[in-house]
């Protein structure tokens, strides 16, 4: 064996060939992908809300991206609308919002609108140069996601749960048509939902509506009338020509009188038949008669307040006279309201008359009032008016839901529990809540129970509820 080749080794050495275990940034591009295709899906598909099947006799012109509205504002927008396969109707698919869902309820009442000026009214003026929409009126029965359109809408597009609805006979429709008022001493009390023949057809049958808190206007003798609304006389000074109302003119109505006794009150689906015309004795009924709040329990009735004004004259150089507006609620003691419109004269402060204006006539604030204190007064003043009792006025012991009454026609005001707190032995309302001097001395009443807790007083915009009760009445008060 020679040199070279003991030299040799036996075998070359081999590379071992190792994977980097080094993370690469450019496996996030994908993952990132992935991600936002998944919150694309999300957004587009789960957070999409049911699309609801609608048939409607005549399409009216909505076409596909027209809005789907309830109470103003848009749940939903027009997928496709088609012809039926029979030629009889139109199918309309609408998408609503992920947060609308709910509205695919049984009960849901759904009708496009557009413009309509008919003996009911004018409607739908919004769509005369936009788009048309469909309207909803939701409901509150098991999920459902094929509907039947109205041709129109609702004739009372809220119908209140607690409201009255009653039945009038009579032989001749007149001028009664679907969505005329229900008139009490002028005041529209409800609406008419449906006129049609009575089922042997021998009469015509009229569903009545009334609202909740008129429905204890109606009871066993309560007789209805048709309003034809122009009563033409003739006579020696010439053609006189009386309206009920321009709108029972236009469309209709009925009226109605309670005497006195009334009866029980009624129940739904009661019926009463429908005179052509009143006679002169029911005009002449004057019923005091409970009318409430549907805000409040059923038979409470808010406060009524007298408006009034304090005309406070003096000064030191010169006279001047300054008024003080706000409301005041005659009690069992006399009339409780803002101290400031209460007071007789002040020296202090160079008053030489202070009196009250109320119900048209003036009133001479000459005696000292027989309570007062954090801001209320109670004052012996010789007025008419209803009494509130003193078993429906008790204190705020804690903060509660209240409401905030002034007159019967103007809409209460609602007062959260959370927006009350403890000052004393009073109660101010959160700043959030601003009134203005026109609800300086309103009637502040418990939502629970009716009853009255306090009056309003209002300074800067600020509102703060003292009770009418006081913690020491005076003999003379209690007297």
């Amino acid at each position: 064996m020679n040199d070279n080749a003991k030299s040799k080794p036996d075998s070359l050495p081999v590379a071992k060939v190792q994977p980097s275990r080094s993370w690469t940034w450019v496996w996030l591009v994908p993952i990132f992908a992935f991600m936002f295709a998944g919150f694309l899906f999300f957004t587009h598909v789960v957070e999409k809300g049911p699309v609801l099947t609608i048939q409607f006799p005549q399409g009216h012109g909505v076409k596909p991206d027209d809005a789907l509205r309830c109470r103003g504002i848009q749940i939903g927008f027009v997928e496709s609308a088609v012809l039926d396969e029979d030629l009889e109707g139109v199918t309309v698919k609408v998408r609503l919002e992920h947060s609308a869902k709910s509205v695919g309820r049984a009960g849901s009442r759904f009708w496009i609108v557009r413009p309509r000026v008919d003996l009911t009214g004018v409607s739908g003026l919004e769509t005369v140069a936009g788009p048309r929409y469909i309207a909803v009126l939701p409901g509150d029965g098991a999920k459902q996601r094929e509907f039947v359109g109205l041709e129109q809408a609702p004739v009372v597009s809220m119908v209140e749960p607690d409201g009255l609805e009653v039945t009038l006979y009579a032989e001749q429709r007149g001028s009664v048509v679907p969505g005329a008022p229900i008139l009490y001493r002028q005041i529209p009390v409800g609406n008419v939902l449906s006129v049609g023949l009575a089922s042997d057809a021998s009469g015509v049958e009229i569903r009545a509506y009334i609202r909740p808190m008129y429905r204890r206007i109606v009871c066993e003798k309560t007789v209805f009338w048709n309003v034809s609304g122009a009563d033409l006389k003739v006579g020696w000074s010439g053609l006189r020509v009386e309206l009920d109302s321009l709108q029972s003119f236009l469309d209709g109505g009925v009226a109605l009188s309670t005497p006195d006794p009334s009866g029980n009150a009624v129940s739904n689906g009661h019926r009463f038949g429908l005179h052509a015309q009143p006679e002169d004795e029911w005009l002449e009924w004057r019923p005091a008669l409970v009318v409430g709040s549907k805000e409040l329990p059923d038979g409470a009735s808010p406060p009524v307040l007298l408006r009034a004004t304090s005309l406070r004259t003096g000064g030191r150089v010169w006279t001047s006279t300054t008024q003080i507006k706000g409301w005041l609620l005659k009690t069992d003691e006399g009339l409780v309201g803002p101290a400031e419109m209460l007071q007789p004269v002040d020296p202090e402060v160079h008053e030489i008359k202070a009196e009250l204006e109320l119900a048209g006539e003036r009133y001479e604030l000459a005696q000292p009032v027989i309570w007062s204190g954090d801001g209320l007064a109670i004052a012996k003043v010789d007025v008419t008016g209803p009494i509130w009792p003193k078993d429906h006025i008790r204190a705020l012991e804690e903060s509660e839901d209240c409401l905030v009454f002034t007159d019967r026609a103007t809409a209460a005001i609602p007062l959260d529990a959370g927006r009350l707190v403890r000052d004393g032995e009073s109660w101010q309302v959160d700043q959030i809540v601003s009134f203005d001097r026109n609800f300086h001395g309103a009637a502040v009443v418990a939502r629970k129970d009716g009853k009255l807790v306090g009056l309003l007083l209002v300074h800067d915009g600020r509102g703060r509820v003292v009770s009418v009760i006081p913690d020491v009445l005076p003999v003379e008060a209690a007297e």
